[in-house]
């Protein structure tokens, strides 16, 4: 997957779940702006951050790719 359509699927879900970037990334122990950067292809979070991503979001890592969702 393309890091655009990443970023636009994770600003996407976040949005749904109504949390702010700078909550979500705190949540994730990251720093205030890490989600802004991903959601603004300047960051690419790693597979063990993914994971917590997808946690965050309640979903499985299949679902985050799934637009049919």
């Amino acid at each position: 997957m393309a890091r655009r359509v990443f970023s636009k699927r994770l600003r996407q879900l976040r949005a749904e779940k109504g949390v702010s970037q700078v909550k979500m990334s705190l949540d994730l122990g990251m720093t205030e702006n890490y989600i802004y950067n991903i959601e603004n292809d300047y960051a690419y979070p790693t597979m063990t951050i993914f994971f917590a991503i997808c946690e965050y979001l309640d979903i499985s890592p299949k679902e985050f790719f799934d637009w049919e969702i």
